[in-house]
């Protein structure tokens, strides 16, 4: 459950500002450390929780905003039979309060990450495997797990999955408790192998020990690394869309059993401990952890001390400084660039909570730490725990601060805590929600300094322009005024609201235990503050009121002769705010909106637009967007349209929709249905569809042409090689073709099967056409609507363009939309998010995501876009995904899934602009 560390830096001397001096605190807005990750917050949740069903728990969590929780709970996860919710050393045989299928509802409810720490201590890989697939599998999946080393078979990756999305039976088979009608997977993304392996005295560990099954050495890095890669090999092969955690420890001389040295090849010096040889190990096995885990109790009992805790966050960046060294010195720079660092345990004393770990002291500790940890790489942090217990034998000593004479891990009390009705708040809770006014996701960490070691200030700059400062007064008696000097920002208001909570709150029978709010009107460039003694306060600064900032410039194009070209600014400050465009320099008449339209465009229009944008403060211009007119036979085009998703027969045809623009003539196209060839090298794809046919229709529903299987056809054959379209693995792939001549004007294909089998299936068409001019087709539009699943089932969109210049195309990937009326489509992708890929060697380029389309920053060019292409509406609320990019000639790829591996019916559309 936790580390016993030992903490070998010194407490710095504490420096107090004498009497009549001020303590001078310093922020540089301009100077950003880095982005909050989401998971920053977070903390544990226990098997053993019986408080845990209780609507209070949920309730009161919500309110801290957690972006992580872990589970199932500590050193116990070492011991832990998921599949039965019981200890596998039986010692004793009993069930847990909270199982894997409560945890996931509980977390699926808090809208949060989650860490699950499978078990390495007596569990197997295959066990673990068998957790990824009730978590995450597919019902569909019938991958065999194995039989592991202590002789359980672990059936297949659908059986678990199956379970998970079946309702409880009337006659109970033990597994009623994993039966929990939910088919979606949860999806969970990160995942840790053991606990704190290394703990000697304390971790369970059955390997070596006869009988176990379990080879090697208890405690081992050796054995660890080498266990680390069965785990991560089969878990991976159940979802490879999981990170998978290896267990760290915060110096390199810690921990391990004396075996195995290894030399650190900086250093030269030789060590057996824990992370040198784990990752040594690791680097000649190939295999590199997604992330490294770490947990830090910053006191070992009965030596708890409230000055010495208080000063112990300012560790934190020194180990996060040392673990990033190790993994370069030990995996390489490259290898080690590729992994994250968590701390998936935090709490004031390693063993025996006292007093201190129930009192002001470690929430003052709590909130500093985390200001500490958003400073640095760590991408999350999980405080050791939620709901644990109470222990009134341990350390509480006079000299410790606080009233409550008990000690204990909780951030809500639970059941049968001393003078404490459960489902009470402790002070920590009341540290995390008092950071909940402070830095989150999103939100930028910037530079502060204090010259005193009594007061810590950290400084976040907010998604809306606000600034917050978070200080912590360390001294049980002095309140400490401080002058603030804030460089680069300058405050919207000369009030500001503080947010604090200290001696007042915690008072034993306190009539406010929440946290104090109250404003100061003094705020400038430079203010002075008086921060109560054993207090942790933030301030939030308003807003600067500045001069417009352009947060999106009007983009270059090129349109042919006669279109439309249409360009958007975007901007920010202090309202209201006006626009006049310009070309070359020329004011034009009556163009005075973000957006700029012109229509029938001639070679007179071509030009460098700028925008103006004016408030009472000033004006800013825009960067120059230059228009080009393009002659037709160099203007930007498509030349391929491609979807690649599931089909099969009758409900599960794939079908495709295709426009093409033009008043007369022809356009000659290759249709092609690919499913055998996708099966084979170098495409090697999974579960292709097995005999796809194809066929046409007008936009009427009348069937226009066939295939089924496309023999080798001479005309076929010709298009793919004017067309560069890749070749069928021979002349008697079940793949279907057929070579077009088609009239401008709406068609639909569908890709389906006259078997019962479905599978992945690619439909494609290819432009032939060789020359253009004014008047030649074009494709324009396509849309494919089908069944998105996960992993290699999602919906995929493929589109070339071809000429010489770049175009605007309009992506969307459609699913709550089709619910409602007139479309009332059924089972809809209930949350679809998009990413936008140039296809590149050697991997693709990832080049924009979208989740919810109102959300986007290009949200008045998307709108002006879908009205010019007649793209049907969709609600500025709606969780439908939409990205519109300008791309120079090039392939490119759109895949659209389900947030959270989420499944369902979604419409894809690639729209080229006018």
């Amino acid at each position: 459950m936790m580390p016993r560390l030992y903490v070998f830096s010194a407490v710095a001397a504490l420096a107090l500002p004498l009497a009549g001096q001020t303590a001078k605190l310093t922020v540089d807005a301009n100077n950003v450390i880095r982005t909050i990750d989401d998971r920053l917050y977070g903390t544990n949740l226990t098997m053993w929780d019986s408080t845990f069903a209780a609507q209070e728990t949920a309730s009161l969590l919500s309110v801290l905003q957690p972006g992580a929780l872990r589970i199932p709970g500590g050193s116990l996860s070492d011991d832990y039979d998921w599949q039965t919710n019981k200890r596998i050393s039986d010692k004793p045989n009993w069930t847990w309060a909270v199982d894997i299928a409560q945890f996931a509802k509980f977390v699926e409810a808090q809208g949060t990450e989650a860490y699950v720490t499978v078990n390495y201590g007596s569990g197997t890989p295959e066990q673990a495997a068998a957790w990824v697939s009730y978590y995450n599998g597919d019902p569909s999946n019938n991958r065999a797990l194995g039989t592991d080393a202590k002789n359980r078979d672990w059936k297949t990756v659908g059986f678990w999955a199956a379970l998970r999305g079946a309702a409880p039976l009337s006659t109970d088979d033990g597994y009623n408790f994993l039966r929990i009608s939910h088919p979606a997977p949860f999806g969970f993304r990160y995942w840790e192998v053991g606990n704190e392996c290394y703990g000697t005295t304390w971790e369970y560990d059955e390997h070596g020990v006869a009988g176990t099954g379990l080879l090697g050495a208890k405690n081992d890095p050796y054995t660890y690394a080498g266990e680390f890669k069965r785990f991560y090999d089969q878990m991976l092969a159940v979802d490879s869309s999981i990170k998978i955690g290896a267990v760290g420890t915060l110096g390199e001389n810690e921990w391990g059993i004396g075996a195995n040295r290894v030399t650190n090849p900086r250093t030269g010096i030789s060590y057996t401990s824990w992370m040198p040889v784990m990752l040594s190990r690791l680097k000649v096995l190939g295999v590199t952890p997604h992330f490294l885990i770490e947990h830090y109790y910053a006191q070992n009992p009965p030596q708890e001390n409230d000055a010495t805790l208080l000063q112990r966050p300012s560790d934190i960046a020194m180990y996060a400084r040392n673990i990033r060294q190790m993994l370069k010195d030990y995996l390489g720079d490259a290898a080690a660039a590729n992994v994250e660092t968590v701390m998936t345990e935090l709490n004031s004393v390693s063993s025996a909570p006292g007093k201190q770990t129930a009192n002001l002291v470690n929430a003052l500790f709590c909130a500093d730490s985390y200001g500490t940890l958003a400073e640095t790489e760590f991408n999350s942090c999980l405080w050791w725990a939620l709901h644990n217990s109470a222990e009134t034998g341990n350390n509480n000593s006079s000299s410790l601060y606080g009233w409550r004479m008990f000690g204990c891990y909780d951030i809500i009390a639970g059941n049968n805590f001393p003078n404490t009705p459960t489902h009470t708040p402790l002070p920590v809770y009341y540290a995390f929600k008092l950071l909940t006014h402070w830095g989150r996701g999103g939100d930028r960490t910037v530079t502060t300094t204090s010259d005193s070691t009594l007061l810590s200030c950290h400084a976040a700059k907010l998604a809306d322009g606000r600034l917050a400062l978070l200080v912590v007064n360390k001294s049980p008696t002095a309140d400490i005024s401080a002058q603030i000097s804030v460089a680069n920002f300058v405050p919207g208001s000369a009030s500001a609201t503080v947010w604090s909570y200290g001696k007042p709150n915690d008072a034993q029978n306190s009539a406010n235990p929440d946290l104090s709010q109250s404003t100061i009107s003094n705020v400038s460039a430079s203010f002075s503050y008086t921060f109560p003694s054993y207090s942790a306060s933030v301030i939030e600064l308003a807003a600067a009121v500045a001069t417009p900032v352009v947060s999106s410039q009007p983009s270059s194009q090129v349109v042919a002769p006669g279109g439309t070209a249409t360009m958007t600014v975007t901007a920010t400050g202090a309202g209201p705010l006006s626009y006049q465009w310009f070309k070359d320099g020329v004011a034009l008449a009556g163009q005075t909106a973000s957006v700029l339209t012109l229509t029938n465009v001639q070679t007179g229009d071509a030009g460098s637009y700028t925008v103006v944008v004016t408030n009472s403060l000033g004006s800013t211009t825009s960067s120059a967007a230059t228009l080009t007119i393009a002659t037709p036979d160099n203007l930007g085009r498509l030349t391929n349209l491609s979807a690649r998703a599931v089909a099969g027969k009758d409900s599960k045809t794939l079908i495709i929709g295709l426009i093409i623009s033009g008043d007369n003539g022809t356009k000659e196209l290759l249709a092609r249905g690919v499913g055998p060839t996708l099966g084979a090298a170098p495409y090697n794809v999974p579960g292709t569809l097995a005999d796809p046919s194809l066929v046409l229709f007008s936009i009427g529903g009348v069937e226009m042409d066939r295939n089924d299987n496309w023999g080798g056809a001479a005309a076929v054959t010709d298009l793919m090689t004017r067309t560069g379209a890749f070749a069928f693995t021979s002349t008697s792939s079940k793949d279907a073709a057929l070579p077009l001549k088609l009239a401008p004007g709406a068609y639909t294909v569908h890709v389906n099967t006259a078997t019962e089998a479905s599978g992945v299936a690619l439909a494609e068409f290819y432009d032939a056409t060789s020359t253009f001019t004014s008047a030649t087709p074009r494709l324009m539009n396509l849309s494919a609507r089908a069944q998105v699943g996960t992993d290699a089932d999602v919906l995929i969109v493929g589109f070339i363009l071809g000429g010489s210049t770049s175009r605007t195309v309009l992506i969307r990937g459609v699913g709550p939309t089709l619910a409602n009326a007139p479309y009332n489509v059924a089972g809809v992708l209930a949350n679809p998010r998009m990413e936008l890929y140039r296809s590149a060697v050697p991997q693709n380029e990832l080049l924009q995501t979208n989740d919810d389309w109102g959300t986007s920053s290009d949200l008045a060019e998307i709108q002006s876009a879908m009205n010019a292409v007649h793209a049907f509406a969709l609600p500025a609320d709606s969780k439908d995904s939409v990205i519109i990019a300008t791309l120079p000639p090039g392939a490119y790829t759109a895949v659209i899934a389900g947030v959270n591996r989420t499944t369902g019916v979604a419409l894809a559309e690639v729209y080229l602009v006018p």
